[in-house]
């Protein structure tokens, strides 16, 4: 959501009555001890971290939130009289993340020392000795410079799978996300002194969180966002940071907007973290989770069915969970848990000038057990030291035979797909496009919620329903599938991004998640005729004339402003009457209130500075999208005023043909060739219908265009150079 002038809290009768080092454990002393002992039988003792408390931590995907005073213990044995011992000794620093080898002898984490402003990977020994250099006390630190790494695991074959800010793409900018604009964490991978390091394919998002799978594979959860999509979802990718593919989450299926911090139970059932997107302090509610093999087939439990799922505040006794570590049976497994009591959500604690406290419990068949909790303190990510079958290396991915390079992107048959029927025959082309954020040079790109687009090309739907195409690497992709007026049958409402010489070519979706398509020529005839070849080097990914062989991004007052002042602002100017509908809003956020008419207008003047977002656009940008986002935001300064008329949107985002504007325009038809004889819809066409000029097939499909893309203001045509 885009954040208004002003945030309100609305009162919640909860009592604030927290009380520190509190444990509120069923049942009596002697019973925690006796089921703890029971489950955690042949545990050595448990490690995890401990933080500065604090109250906020941004949204989930947030990685680096400072506070000194954090270290890494072992409580040995197991139970709330074991040993408590200081691994770390670190002085003012603060640990993120961190993982068991799976000799249990060692510890992965990520850390930021007092004096640095980064995090960075370290490794050292439970008995406090240094791993990578006999003899010696102390971590070992694997990574520098001034980029962050955060949430290291170890996989198979020596190496280590991590989160980093450094960029993958030479001389371009990390992207930055959608909201908090804060740099993306994406794949890493280095061997386990450091060296041999290597960067994975981006998404447009976060990647946060991994764990490592029994089958080798790495879980972590991703954000995706893409218009009205912004969930966290949780998705395999090989230990190489390739095949990346559905787990859980998509298309509406979590139970939360979120899901994070999974870990695998046994194989195909994994325990996670459910939550909102922000406001939780990243906690949650427990749930474990049967994958399956396709994702549309996972499914999750609830295992503690009170602890809310979205950003409400939770009530005394029941808290939220940070993290989950399976113990005990696997097929009824107990778990490490981080917990902590009361509302457990930033904006109510920091009215109250409280934080959370999160303590280590033994959460058992909805049971909770105490281990360890200082009242002054954090203590989460607790993990059992007890030794692991190290799984399977996982082999490289093959190569796409097509280029060492690209990313070869394409379908067996387009017309399988679980985004909904599509009629055979309708599809003639797949539009392929690169996403791009807040790195590119701006804040904000227009009164929808989506991010920056750049159009890479159109290829061409086979008879048999393949398409086939060459795209850039480690770039973001959006694909979407066009009838014959070029407008979108289907928006696919993830990016999907591969590394050079990868391959993305799906059969239909949600296939099997252990099967990988083999592409071999002559079986999809895209692939006999070869792929169409959208590589293009950064500079050439603009727009330099707005035709459509031509066009990549569409700059609002570039693109559509001269076709609007040549041709539509003659009748809608501004000017109350049949043509130009009104409305009044009235911004909250000043005092006193003072009412604003907007008027249709699709002239490229201002519109009024009413909120701070609004003050950056035109009036045909207002005029044409809306300001219905904004005024549907939680706790936005914008109200319609009372008896006013409803503002319209006559551009429906990422998808054209559901749009008004788009339907008076009526578009022509594009494929296999233009022929302004053939209109999409049965309607009078605009604005001919009232004696103005015709636009011509080249603008109707810039709008068209536009409205598919997401009805932004801004594109990397109005941006600062960032190397172009």
């Amino acid at each position: 959501m885009r954040k208004s002038k002003r945030r309100l809290v609305s009162g919640i009768g909860i009592a604030l009555t927290l009380l520190p080092g509190a444990f509120l454990a069923t049942g009596c002393s002697s019973d925690s001890d006796s089921r703890t002992s029971e489950v955690l039988k042949g545990v050595q003792g448990v490690v995890f971290i401990q933080r500065t408390k604090r109250g906020g931590m941004g949204d989930i995907f947030q990685y680096a939130d400072y506070a000194p005073g954090g270290n890494i213990f072992t409580l040995t044995p197991p139970s709330a009289d074991g040993k408590l011992t200081n691994v770390t000794n670190m002085v003012n620093g603060d640990v993120q993340a961190m993982d068991l080898s799976f000799d249990a002898k060692e510890i992965v984490y990520s850390a930021r020392e007092e004096g640095s402003s980064d995090y960075h990977i370290y490794r050292i020994n439970l008995d406090g000795s240094n791993p990578c250099m006999e003899g010696q006390r102390g971590a070992c630190k694997l990574t520098s410079g001034p980029d962050t790494y955060v949430y290291p695991i170890y996989v198979p074959g020596g190496r280590i799978v991590a989160m980093t800010t450094r960029v993958v793409e030479a001389n371009t900018p990390q992207f930055r996300d959608e909201y908090e604009r804060g740099v993306t964490a994406q794949l890493v991978s280095f061997n386990l002194d450091g060296s041999d390091l290597k960067l994975g394919p981006r998404n447009l998002s976060h990647r946060v969180s991994p764990a490592l799978a029994s089958d080798g594979r790495v879980l972590m959860t991703q954000w995706d966002h893409l218009g009205n999509v912004n969930e966290g979802n949780l998705m395999f990718v090989n230990p190489d940071m390739s095949t990346a593919r559905e787990a859980y989450g998509k298309e509406g299926s979590g139970i939360t907007n979120s899901v994070i911090k999974a870990r695998e139970v046994r194989p195909g059932v994994v325990v996670a973290i459910a939550t909102a997107r922000d406001r939780t302090i990243q906690a949650g509610k427990l749930i474990s989770i049967e994958l399956g093999k396709k994702e549309a087939d996972a499914h999750a439990t609830d295992l503690t069915p009170q602890v809310p799922g979205g950003n409400e505040p939770s009530f005394n006794g029941v808290g939220r969970y940070y993290d989950a570590y399976p113990v005990g049976d696997v097929m009824k497994p107990s778990f490490l848990v981080s917990w902590a009591d009361g509302p457990v959500q930033s904006e109510i604690l920091g009215q109250a000038g409280l934080n959370p406290d999160f303590g280590i419990y033994l959460f058992d068949n909805g049971k909770r057990y105490p281990l360890y909790n200082n009242p002054e303190m954090w203590e989460v990510s607790p993990i059992a030291i007890a030794a692991r079958k190290e799984p399977p290396t996982v082999a490289p991915s093959a190569k796409n035979t097509f280029s060492d390079t690209n990313v070869l992107m394409g379908a067996l048959d387009v017309y399988q797909s679980s985004l909904g029927a599509i009629a055979p025959g309708t599809a003639k082309m797949v539009r392929i496009m690169e996403g791009f954020s807040a790195e590119e040079g701006t804040r904000d790109f227009g009164l929808t919620m989506f991010d920056g687009h750049v159009r890479l090309g159109e290829v061409p739907v086979q008879p048999d329903g393949s398409f086939a195409a060459l795209v850039p690497a480690n770039v973001p992709i959006h694909q979407q599938l066009l009838d014959e007026f070029g407008m979108a049958i289907r928006t696919e409402n993830v990016w999907v991004s591969a590394g050079p010489g990868q391959s993305r070519f799906c059969g239909g979706c949600h296939e099997d998640r252990g099967a990988t398509t083999i592409v071999q020529p002559g079986v999809a005839q895209a692939i006999a005729l070869g792929p169409v070849n959208l590589d293009l080097a950064r500079a050439l990914r603009k727009s330099t004339d707005y035709s459509y062989a031509a066009v990549k991004g569409v700059p609002w007052d570039k693109a559509l402003q001269p076709i609007m002042d040549a041709k539509c602002v003659s009748c809608h100017n501004g000017t109350p009457g049949p043509a130009n509908y009104s409305y009044t809003l009235i911004d909250t956020s000043v005092m006193p209130a003072t009412p604003t008419t907007i008027t249709f207008d699709l002239r490229g003047i201002a519109a009024p500075m009413l909120d701070e977002n609004l003050s950056t656009y035109s009036m045909s940008h207002l005029s044409l999208i809306g300001p219905d986002r904004i005024l549907s935001e939680p706790n936005s300064p914008l109200e319609l005023a009372p008896g006013s008329a409803m503002p319209k949107s006559f551009v429906t985002p990422s998808s054209a043909r559901e749009s008004d504007l788009i339907k008076k325009l009526n578009p022509v038809r594009m494929y296999p060739t233009v022929d302004m004889n053939v209109r999409a819809f049965n309607t009078a066409t605009h604005p001919q219908d009232v004696g103005g000029t015709a636009l011509t097939a080249d603008e109707i499909y810039l709008f068209t265009l536009m409205a598919d893309m997401g009805g932004q203001f801004i594109s990397r045509e109005n941006l600062p150079g960032n190397g172009y």
